[in-house]
């Protein structure tokens, strides 16, 4: 009888030691550690283990570090990061928009606008009018990204792909290092990219007063991106509740401001401007 009632209380602390933390927003979480990816996509996300590994980065690991849970964060080719998060490999994908969410789940309020922006060189006089107006370009896109979530510039670029119409696709790591060169090499006459990462970037890789930048005013905004299960529905509710706070408690912004922005954009600015400036 004494060697059954061990053999009970034993398996009660198994049982015990497996059991579902209790959050403290009343949140039930199985995990103490939940694994994010990523392309490099700077200043949302950038190199692993470094001093600014990216905003998103940085807001994902307050949240969860304030449940307790943490997070391990590492780099992938963008098509593989989406896949490996639909299917349950990685818990969160950072910088969905709604074009290429696929099945995941996407966080409620998302985090400011992935606004796209023609990336042309300096001397260029070339004025966005529209997709038809890249007819004469040379252009460069990166390969499984969508610009205005499959509208009609996302339209107009896979009809360009189809013709092998003058189009370069890129599909190496830190795709947006490829297409500055190729721009400033005269192997391409302008680029697709984020506004916001154009601008960080053309500062750290210094070609940043070497190109101009023109809004097509088209856009979407940039979510984090979980995995379709009761898994994933319970890290997205902790994040939701967790950007909630951070956002009242002006962590957020504080997190921004480290990578030099004023604020997360809220809106796409349609106008040309000179990053340089």
């Amino acid at each position: 009888m004494k060697l059954k009632l061990f053999l009970i209380g034993m398996s009660l602390l198994l049982i015990s030691a497996h059991s579902p933390i209790a959050a403290s927003d009343g949140q039930s979480a199985l995990e103490t550690s939940i694994s994010i990816t990523a392309e490099i996509w700077c200043p949302y996300a950038c190199t692993p283990e470094s001093e600014n590994p990216g905003i998103l980065v940085e807001v994902v690991r307050e949240i969860y570090r304030q449940q307790g849970i943490e997070v391990e964060y590492g780099l992938m080719p963008w098509r593989r990061a989406l896949m490996e998060t639909e299917k349950g490999t990685s818990d969160l994908v950072l910088g969905v928009v709604t074009g290429n969410r696929g099945s995941l789940l996407l966080d409620k309020r998302g985090m400011g606008v992935d606004e796209t922006i023609v990336v042309v060189r300096k001397d260029s006089d070339f004025d966005y009018q529209g997709p038809e107006s890249l007819n004469s370009m040379r252009l460069g896109v990166i390969a499984n990204y969508t610009y205005d979530s499959n509208g009609v510039l996302d339209s107009y670029l896979k009809e360009r792909r189809r013709l092998h119409d003058r189009i370069v696709v890129i599909y190496r790591d830190e795709p947006i290092k490829s297409l500055a060169n190729m721009l400033s090499g005269y192997r391409i006459d302008a680029f697709l990219e984020n506004r916001q990462v154009t601008l960080y970037e053309g500062k750290r890789m210094n070609f940043g007063d070497k190109i101009r930048i023109i809004s097509t005013g088209l856009g979407d905004t940039v979510h984090v991106g979980f995995t379709p299960n009761d898994r994933g529905r319970r890290n997205l509710d902790i994040y939701n509740r967790g950007l909630t706070r951070l956002l009242e408690s002006g962590k957020v912004d504080e997190i921004v401001k480290k990578y030099g922005l004023d604020g997360v954009p809220a809106e796409i600015k349609v106008k040309v401007n000179n990053p340089s400036k």
